[in-house]
């Protein structure tokens, strides 16, 4: 037996406590976490999983496939990092592997791969970037602290992953952003 330290096992946004079985009740489910086996070397996953952070850059990767339905998930800014695209943004990992979709950390947009026009402010350390997922449509909802930032439209086949990426431009600081599958609960209400 354990003592849990720093632990909540007391149910409520603040519980931690979750079971390892792929079974979802009222009160238990298994929740995504950045893979470890699908990352870059330079990068450190942290806090179970749920954290990223790097010197250089460091990818994670969410650890459930989804070809299907609607998804949520939220990333915290812990440190933005770097002051062009790179730094630490939340995407849309697709099939390819290459393209992603989602928000750069200077507020453009990333569709298929490509940067495109800004569709919000900077991001900046505290910010919560939230992504809805409509596998289906292949539409991906982006939201900076609740507030819907744009729909976005893309093109590649699934599988999806969400896909944590912390990259370092023209700076010091090591970017490290925190994710959030929906093991806590949700920092804004999802759509």
């Amino acid at each position: 037996n354990w003592t849990p330290n720093n632990i909540s096992v007391t149910a409520g946004t603040t519980y931690d406590s979750m079971v390892d079985s792929p079974t979802v009740t009222t009160t238990s489910s298994n929740y995504a976490v950045l893979n470890p086996l699908d990352t870059n070397t330079t990068g450190t996953l942290r806090w179970g999983n749920l954290d990223s952070t790097g010197t250089s850059s460091a990818t994670g990767v969410g650890s459930i496939l989804i070809t299907s339905g609607k998804w949520y998930a939220e990333a915290t800014i812990v440190n933005r990092g770097g002051t062009s695209t790179a730094g630490t943004g939340f995407f849309i990992a697709t099939a390819s592997g290459i393209s992603r979709t989602g928000l750069n950390p200077n507020g453009t947009r990333r569709v298929d791969g490509v940067d495109g026009a800004a569709l919000s402010a900077a991001i900046a350390n505290g910010d919560v970037i939230g992504l809805a997922l409509d596998a289906d449509a292949k539409t991906l909802g982006v939201y900076l602290n609740g507030s819907l930032q744009g729909t976005l439209t893309f093109t590649d086949a699934s599988p999806y992953t969400f896909n944590n990426d912390v990259r370092i431009s023209g700076s010091t600081t090591n970017p490290d952003t925190a994710v959030n599958f929906g093991q806590q609960g949700f920092k804004y209400t999802p759509p």
